[in-house]
Order: C-alpha cells, then sequence, then structure tokens
C-alpha cells in the first residue's frame, strides 16, 4: 500500500470519527484536522453524516418489521393475560429502535470545528458559516451554544469586509439569515446585517429597513442610520 493510500485512509477514518461520535470522547480530533482546508472538510463530514444516518436506517428497517411480525404473532398465540407483556416487550423493542435511529454528532462537530479553527476562516468562507449558524437554531451542549457566539463573534467582524461582489453573490437562505439579524440581533448585528444587505441589494430588507429608519420611535441611532442607507441605496 501506498503512502497516498495510507493517507486517504487515515483522513476517511478522521471524517467518519467526526460524523459518527462525539467529539468529547476524542479531544485531540481537531487537532488531527489541520492539515485539511476547512472548505473541503465541513462539507465532507456532513456528507458522511448523513451517509451514515441512512445506513442505520437501512439497518434497522428489517428488525422492525421482524418485531412488529412477533408482536402481532405473540398477540394471536398467546394465553390470555399476556398480552401486556407483549406490548411492553414491544415497547422496549421500539425504544432500542429509536436509539439506533438517533441523530448522529456530525452536524455539531462540524460547527465545533468551524468554531475552533475560526482563525483561518476569511471573506470567501462566510457562506461556509452561515451554512452553519443556519442550521444551529437547536445546539443545547453547551460547547455547541459557545461555538455558536465564537461563530457570530467572527461574523460581526467579517461582515464589514466583505465586497460588493460577495455581497451580491449571497444566496437566498443566506439573506434571510441576515434578515433575521436585523429582526432579532442586538445593535451591532442589526447595523451589520443591514449594511450588507444594502450592499446586496436585498428588496426583501426594505419593509423591516423603513420601519426601524422612520416608524419605529426607540430604535438604536447607530440602527436608524443604517437602516436609513437601505433606503437611500434602494431607493435612490
Amino acid at each position: 500500500m501506498s503512502q497516498r493510500q495510507r493517507e486517504l485512509i487515515s483522513t476517511d477514518a478522521l471524517i467518519r470519527t467526526l460524523a459518527e461520535e462525539p467529539l468529547s470522547q476524542h479531544p485531540t480530533l481537531i487537532e488531527r484536522t489541520r492539515h485539511l482546508p476547512l472548505e473541503l472538510l465541513i462539507p465532507r463530514i456532513l456528507e458522511k453524516t448523513t451517509e451514515s444516518w441512512h445506513a442505520t436506517k437501512r439497518r434497522t428497517i428489517p428488525f422492525f418489521l421482524l418485531g412488529t411480525a412477533g408482536l402481532l404473532g405473540f398477540a394471536k398465540l398467546a394465553p390470555t393475560g399476556w398480552s401486556f407483556i407483549g406490548t411492553l416487550g414491544f415497547l422496549i423493542f421500539l425504544f432500542w429502535l429509536v436509539g439506533q435511529l438517533r441523530t448522529l454528532p456530525g452536524e455539531e462537530n462540524a460547527l465545533l470545528v468551524l468554531a475552533e479553527r475560526r482563525a483561518e476562516l476569511g471573506q470567501d468562507e462566510v457562506s461556509l458559516v452561515l451554512a452553519r449558524l443556519q442550521s444551529a437554531h437547536s445546539v443545547t451542549g453547551k460547547e455547541a451554544i459557545e461555538a455558536v457566539q465564537a461563530l457570530r463573534q467572527w461574523l460581526m467582524a467579517i461582515l464589514p469586509r466583505l465586497t460588493e461582489a460577495q455581497c451580491q453573490a449571497l444566496t437566498e437562505p443566506e439573506r434571510e439569515f441576515l434578515r433575521g439579524m436585523v429582526r432579532r440581533g442586538g445593535p451591532e448585528e442589526r447595523v451589520a446585517g443591514l449594511l450588507v444587505l444594502a450592499t446586496a441589494r436585498d428588496a426583501g430588507i426594505l419593509p423591516l429597513a423603513k420601519l426601524l429608519a422612520i416608524d419605529a420611535p426607540d430604535t438604536d441611532e447607530r440602527v436608524r442610520e443604517a437602516a436609513q442607507e437601505v433606503l437611500r441605496t434602494l431607493w435612490g
């Protein structure tokens, strides 16, 4: 086996571990990813997570069918009074089955890797970060929540540096995430989101910009100025 083949096997095993096992079980794993570019690593972790979940689902379906058939057979043949025991056994079986189909930690691990290596990120990786933040609304673990906060702080620092071309290249889901920042974020997030969307000439932000610039008297002055910039840019 060549050195290149060994490297590919090692990389595949690393990505599989990131897709299927919590990082808490492998505290040095992120360091072992340093040689892999993030723009390649993150999509591969997510792809492997999806593959592993579907493979688990395919393995468990036959067990579900056998368990259901077994319960029906037991219900017909069991003596009177034993149906409760059969039902209890089936519920235990279902509990095991659901455990097999649990959500794999790959998405959360991708978020943790991205946050830990955020110093390597630049303007070209904004879409990569926005995609992870869009899917991070349901994270609950302490480390994952801290990773989200770290990536949002990174985003606040990088958004003002985006070029006009980069702003206009933002996809609709990415623009919607920024609109959500304007709706629900603090003053700094609102200002950053408004200015990027103004540069992107995003018509979807106009109703909210009008509200913040004109109709909402208690709007923070910095937010009001950014909203007025949206109106000037889009309305002339």
